[in-house]
């Protein structure tokens, strides 16, 4: 597979009749059927089954064949998928070109056909509408925009116009569904990465026949079939069948979870090994993601204090436009001119750019793998002072190493870690995969050396190899089947057990290799560190582990403190204590112990194998498991100030020139409404995207360079 790996394809999972794949590219819905017509082509291929991350897929087998995956690899044609993401179904089937086109011809058609009179009796109705919004304003102590229209629209009334009143009312509702849909796409592409499609499902029926079924039609009480490496889409529990479910992104805890008949399964888990038939008791398809994704719907009315304060400010320049009206009436005796200052105000294009760039800020953190759950949040962290982290699955991966091979008793590195390897793959577990890779990393070959194999459940593994019996375990286990250790052994095992997890490998009853078990700091946690003290940030370590195993972190980064065997509450009254002080703080955790820290602090984060509760009391989740994040958010916060700089800077000049340009006689009052609002549209198109910061356009730069100094491709 090695080519294959080069090409992008990465074997996840494999047994004899089943490999998992990741694929170099998405598994879209016409992807998924072009590739099931293909391993038609392969009689050994029983079936192919897709899942919720469109990037991964299996291969179900009739039976083992060797070269299959490399000739079923090497006959897809990138060619043809590229034809098959071209008719790729746009976003919206109603563009605003759409809109402005329909609504023109509905005013046409009632301009036509409508009397005057009945046009009149529409308009006064309209008229009343409006009234009830502009008192309620002022009942509330509020000059609005709403207030504003009202004004224009009984103006135009007064003066005998009713038509150009109808037209104002047709302009300022055509404005109103722009925004509408400017909104509604905002949010739309928010949640767009996390928007799920339709899946087929194995369902067995009383008489124990199989058939597939859409997500969508999986109802309560319908017997889900879950196959070795498939994910798990409903909450239910289990009516047959035995294996093994990995629910890291629940619990935070890489180590599978052992499931048999009455215990419950839990939607956007997946099933490491063995078979299962669910019952399902909660028919809503992936039921905790789509909780993030109204989460992500909620952080639309999660507003910023300045997104409010700007909102505000908005507001209150409604009371300039009557100002300026009363003055300009006063000044020429124009009541046209004065209208120019009612039908052209500040506060709507302010209102709507700073919504939507706010929420275009929110979506652009989720193209960075960052989910925010409201646009406060944004604006909070240049505020934080000190940054509190855990150490286990925060600053170290959730995936388990062996950083460590002892051998005892003659026996030799490359021995030790064959046997160990070869005992181990057998079993779908963080600790087995770690020693199996361990095995791989070394280049060494496993054949199958060993007996019958019984696996004890949370103990290990006994087998024999030849006339000896092997152990791989537990210190409990090898305890209990009375593993002879040497004085020389125990000392090495209390000087590992403090810094790493051990894993022990017996034979005929001797301890002959021990496998020191690590989760490896994430690659970049050094730099990120160093330079958050750089900018003056305080940096704490708080972890539930021993002293020992914080050594190496503390030797390469410089806390301000370190406080080990913490519980949950000594970090929740550490935050306290630092709040106390005045200071802003942000903790960031994954597991059940950080969500009262996590809840607490001014800004909480988990990472993406956070457990449920610690995703639910966050702010922010990293979907990236990459602290970098932190960067990435400070300079979406940089250039979203930015956005707003410019919307407000933009709102006031170009309205200001409308004014005056109506004032002047240079544009009919008629045409101001119209221009006023094809300015706030062009306002709100130019908040879809932010403004690019200085590090943005520098890396832009860096990039160019690079392409031209490339040598081309003959």
């Amino acid at each position: 597979m090695t080519k294959n790996k080069a090409r992008g394809y990465k074997i996840l999972s494999k047994s004899s009749k089943r490999v998992r794949l990741e694929v170099p590219f998405l598994c879209t819905p016409a992807v998924q059927t072009y590739l099931s017509h293909l391993s038609r082509e392969f009689e050994v291929i029983d079936h192919l089954q897709f899942y919720l991350n469109e990037y991964r897929l299996t291969l179900h087998l009739k039976e083992p064949d060797e070269k299959l995956l490399d000739q079923w690899i090497g006959a897809i044609k990138l060619e043809d998928l590229s034809r098959l993401y071209q008719n790729k179904e746009e976003f919206l089937a109603i563009s605003p070109g759409k809109i402005v086109a329909r609504q023109c011809l509905k005013r046409s058609v009632y301009l036509t056909l409508v009397p005057s009179p009945l046009r009149l009796c529409v308009t006064l109705t309209k008229l009343g509408l409006y009234a009830r919004q502009a008192f309620y304003s002022l009942a509330c102590g509020h000059l609005t925009m709403e207030l504003l229209d009202f004004t224009a629209v009984l103006a135009a009334v007064s003066m005998g116009d009713p038509d150009g009143a109808g037209t104002i009312m047709f302009i300022l509702e055509l404005g109103e569904r722009m925004d509408a849909w400017t909104l509604d796409k905002s949010i739309h592409d928010l949640t767009d990465s996390l928007s799920q499609k339709q899946v087929l499902i194995w369902v067995e029926d009383e008489k124990g026949e199989r058939r597939q079924l859409a997500s969508d039609f999986i109802q309560k009480g319908d017997h889900i079939v879950v196959q070795e490496g498939g994910e798990i889409y409903f909450d239910g529990f289990v009516v047959k069948g035995q294996g093994a479910v990995q629910e890291s992104n629940l619990t935070g805890e890489p180590f599978p979870v052992s499931k048999t008949i009455g215990d419950s399964v839990t939607s956007n888990t997946t099933l490491e090994y063995g078979d299962l038939v669910v019952e399902v008791t909660n028919p809503n398809f992936n039921a905790h993601l789509k909780e993030l994704v109204a989460a992500i719907h909620e952080s639309s009315k999660s507003q910023s204090q300045k997104e409010v304060r700007l909102t505000q400010k908005a507001d209150t320049l409604v009371k300039y436009n009557y100002l300026g009206m009363a003055l300009t009436y006063l000044l020429t005796g124009s009541v046209q001119k004065a209208l120019s200052f009612l039908l052209v105000d500040f506060s709507c294009a302010l209102k709507l750019s700073t919504s939507v760039a706010y929420l275009t800020a929110i979506r652009e953190a989720m193209d960075k793998g960052i989910v925010v759950k409201g646009s406060r949040y944004i604006d909070q962290y240049p505020q934080i002072d000190c940054l509190i982290f855990d150490k286990t699955g925060t600053l170290t991966t959730s995936k388990l190493v062996i950083s460590q091979v002892v051998p005892f008793g003659g026996h030799t590195y490359e021995e030790v870690l064959k046997i160990g390897a070869c005992l181990e793959e057998h079993l779908y577990h963080p600790i087995a995969n770690a020693v199996v890779m361990k095995a791989a990393d070394e280049g060494i070959v496993h054949e199958e050396m060993h007996g019958p194999l019984f696996h004890i459940a949370s103990r290990g593994i006994r087998s024999s190899i030849g006339e000896d019996e092997v152990l791989i375990g537990s210190y409990q286990f090898i305890e209990e089947e009375k593993v002879r250790l040497t004085e020389e052994q125990q000392e090495l095992i209390r000087a590992y057990r403090g810094k790493y997890n051990l894993l022990f490998l017996a034979r005929a009853k001797e301890l002959i290799a021990i496998f020191c078990v690590d989760t490896p700091l994430r690659a970049n946690v050094v730099e990120v560190l160093k330079r958050l003290k750089d900018e003056g940030k305080e940096i704490a370590l708080l972890t539930g582990d021993v002293e020992d195993r914080t050594l190496d972190l503390r030797e390469k980064v410089a806390f301000d403190e370190v406080k080990c065997q913490v519980t949950p509450e000594d970090k929740l009254n550490f935050i306290k204590e630092r709040q106390a002080k005045g200071q802003e703080v942000l903790m960031i955790g994954d597991g059940l112990n950080d969500s009262a820290a996590i809840a607490q602090a001014d800004l909480g984060i988990v990472m993406a194998d956070s457990s449920d509760l610690a995703r639910q009391t966050s702010d922010m989740i990293f979907l990236s498991d990459d602290l970098q994040s932190l960067f990435d958010l400070e300079d979406i916060y940089h250039r979203l100030q930015k956005q707003l700089d410019w919307n407000l800077f933009r709102a006031v000049g170009i309205n200001s020139s409308l004014i005056l340009m109506g004032l002047a006689g240079v544009l009919p009052t008629s045409f101001l409404a119209t221009f006023h609002n094809l300015t706030t549209m062009l306002l709100v198109a130019d908040s879809f995207k932010l403004k690019e910061s200085k590090k943005e356009i520098r890396q832009q730069g860096l990039r160019k360079e690079k392409s031209l100094s490339r040598p081309s491709e003959k």
